[in-house]
């Protein structure tokens, strides 16, 4: 064997040893990465100010680097690791998405991320607060925190066309504010021709529901000295469809202890009678007590099987809906939607601290409710006087109502349990479902209203 070839079989031997000796990066890599990175929650709700904590997990092999860094997209949310934990600090309302990122890398190469959405609230929801005030009626001027919960038909749809007959000095039931000027989307819901059994539609994620005349629950194109309705005459014919929007409903926060909230519909979101039927037809039993077990109202706030869609199934999914809490009511009922009973609505320290005067011949201010477009298209009467508040319903009924300007409406006969009222639904909310709602501001009884919008 020459020695040009024992020099190369030595210089190859000796490679070999080396490489046996200490393993190359790639093959080192390939015993130590990062397997899988998790977090204990994807979604955190904080109260600005304070501080969570999520827990994350880094799973490898051999020696990788179990350690994590996080960047948050919003300056005024803050998130640092400390002891196998995203500690995220909240400085102001908002959102924010904090990324967790993995400093070893994967058996791919690749550095593994994971993500948290994060949503501040202003704090905990509070107690209606009153304030003594000379200027009011009722002596004070009380605001409530309000929460976005569910969603109903509320503004209507109109052209520029039809604004000038929406927008006649005697229309008392029209409101700029309460309708949606958007020729391009009252012309698209016209051309639609895929509305469903309930005359439904989705147009670009947002779910509209159509009317025609015939559908009111009352029509009336008079008026008197003290009420006005919707002027179906003037908005269109017979067969004319009239289109409104589903829009999330407004609440106001009664009364809460952080576990839950009792809740009051900040506007009458439609019209109903108590017991859907003529008067001389009801039971007697009916008619002497009020009976809310078996109102027609009742049925209609609670249950599927009533011969409309029921207003719980309409406006909640079935997300929302596990987040309300079932109620004891009038005749000892269970029901996840009520209406507020006349112990909290004026007589009772209860009815005080929800912001109420005891007195029911005062004219609160905090008891006037406003209505929905889609409610007075369905027929609720507006109050002349006041310029858009309408009567709304208690329980019982006992031949009253609220009066469109926060006085007991004394009836003087039960006759009135057929005629139609507002409906305010009242119903409990679970808070540790924080997926389901969120803040939506304040209001005040003296027409003082901060909203923020909803967050999508």
């Amino acid at each position: 064997m020459n020695k040009t070839r024992k020099r190369w079989l030595l210089f190859v031997f000796a490679l070999c040893m080396v490489m046996l000796a200490k393993p190359t990066n790639a093959m080192a890599a390939s015993k130590k990465y990062v397997r899988s990175l998790t977090v204990a929650k994807k979604t955190v709700s904080i109260t600005k100010g304070k501080t969570k904590k999520v827990a994350y997990k880094v799973k490898v092999k051999g020696k990788a680097s179990k350690k994590v860094t996080v960047k948050t997209s919003n300056k005024k949310v803050t998130a640092k690791v400390k002891g196998g934990k995203i500690v995220i600090t909240a400085k102001k309302a908002g959102t924010s998405k904090i990324t967790i990122t993995t400093k070893g890398k994967s058996k791919k190469g690749t550095k593994l991320k994971k993500y948290i959405k994060v949503t501040v609230t202003e704090g905990s929801l509070q107690n209606p607060n009153m304030k003594k005030d000379s200027s009011m009626k009722a002596g004070q001027k009380v605001t409530w925190d309000c929460v976005w919960f569910g969603s109903y038909p509320q503004r209507e749809v109109i052209s520029k066309e039809m604004q000038s007959s929406y927008n006649a000095k005697n229309r008392i039931w029209y409101d700029e504010d309460t309708v949606i000027l958007d020729d391009t989307m009252y012309q698209t819901l016209q051309d639609a021709d895929d509305w469903d059994q309930n005359n439904e539609i989705v147009v670009d994620g947002s779910k509209y529901r159509r009317i025609q005349k015939s559908d009111a629950r009352e029509v009336s194109n008079d008026t008197t000295p003290w009420y006005c309705w919707y002027s179906w005459n003037v908005t269109g014919g017979d067969s004319t469809w009239h289109y409104f929007k589903y829009e999330p409903i407004k609440w106001r926060v009664l009364s809460t202890n952080d576990k839950q909230a009792l809740l009051l519909a900040d506007v009458s979101l439609d019209v109903q009678k108590y017991y859907d039927a003529d008067y001389e037809d009801l039971p007697l039993n009916n008619v002497t007590k009020n009976n809310w077990k078996a109102s027609s109202l009742r049925a209609w706030l609670n249950q599927t099987t009533y011969r409309e869609k029921s207003f719980v199934d309409t406006a909640f999914t079935s997300e929302e809906q596990a987040a309300i809490i079932n109620t004891v009511s009038e005749n000892k009922v269970t029901d996840k939607i009520r209406l507020i009973s006349t112990e909290e609505i004026w007589g009772s320290t209860t009815a005080e601290s929800y912001g109420f005067t005891k007195d029911n011949s005062v004219s609160d201010e905090a008891r006037r409710s406003k209505t929905s477009t889609y409610a007075k298209a369905m027929g609720i009467s507006i109050s002349k006087e006041t310029k858009g508040y309408s009567n709304w319903w208690i329980c019982p009924a006992n031949g009253s109502s609220v009066q469109y300007d926060g006085q007991r409406q004394p009836w003087g006969d039960m006759i009135s349990i057929t005629y139609l009222d507002g409906v305010r639904p009242v119903l409990k909310l679970d808070l540790s479902a924080d997926t389901q709602y969120s803040y939506a501001g304040t209001v005040s009884s003296d027409g003082t209203v901060k909203e923020r919008k909803m967050e999508k």
